[in-house]
């Protein structure tokens, strides 16, 4: 009797757990360069990673109109990452989904050269939507990781959040991003006035993002 029950239970859980999230991926590069993905971790490396990245002078340049993140920004950011992870750890065996868990991922050469970051974000505009971003270091550009990496966060935000609108945001004069977004099915959204809806971040120097987005195939 105890058993059946437990069985009739466990057949209820089953399709609110969702689809399991894939959380590391390898991929070859055009160059023959093999990467791994994986979800950021409480290490020296990652948060050196981190730092890498978010200083670097040649990144910096779609963000914050070229300066470097603040270091206070990027070690709470990076204990931030760290501290989602844990939780959504923690939730992961009980079939829960926290909605506000926001992701990141970190990207490694096998041989253990820094490369990228990337993830999903809540909405940067207070938006019923998740956002994704990525950044990946000048040696590994224009190798085909671009477009692996979006298709693997687009997936790994299905698997969490299942068929819901996913959002991009990127500077108007990132003409490369903007090209790979629309290469993996993302478009401009367009306002009211016909011309592509954009939006400024007065905390970043009121730099002004053009936004884009992916609507997945079924109704959310």
């Amino acid at each position: 009797m105890h058993i059946n029950k437990l069985l009739f239970i466990v057949t209820l859980l089953v399709p609110f757990l969702g689809t399991a999230l894939n959380k590391t991926a390898h991929f070859t590069l055009k160059d023959n360069t093999q990467v791994i993905v994986r979800p950021i971790a409480n290490s020296p490396q990652d948060k050196a990673s981190m730092y890498q990245i978010l200083k670097d002078p040649d990144t910096c340049k779609t963000m914050r109109d070229g300066l470097p993140w603040p270091d206070v920004y990027i070690d709470n950011t990076y204990a931030y990452y760290v501290a989602a992870w844990q939780t959504y750890n923690d939730l992961e065996s009980m079939g829960v989904t926290d909605h506000n868990l926001t992701f990141a991922f970190v990207i490694y050469t096998t041989d253990g050269r820094t490369v990228g970051l990337g993830g999903i974000q809540n909405s940067t505009r207070d938006e019923p939507y998740k956002e994704i971003y990525f950044e990946l270091l000048p040696p590994y550009r224009r190798k085909g990781l671009g477009q692996k990496f979006a298709n693997f966060l687009i997936s790994a935000h299905k698997s969490i959040y299942g068929d819901r609108m996913i959002e991009a945001v990127v500077v108007p004069e990132n003409e490369p991003s903007k090209g790979l977004l629309k290469k993996i099915g993302f478009n401009p959204k367009i306002g009211k006035d016909g011309k592509v809806a954009t939006h400024r971040f007065p905390k970043y120097g009121n730099r002004m993002y053009e936004i884009f987005q992916y609507k997945p195939s079924t109704p959310s």
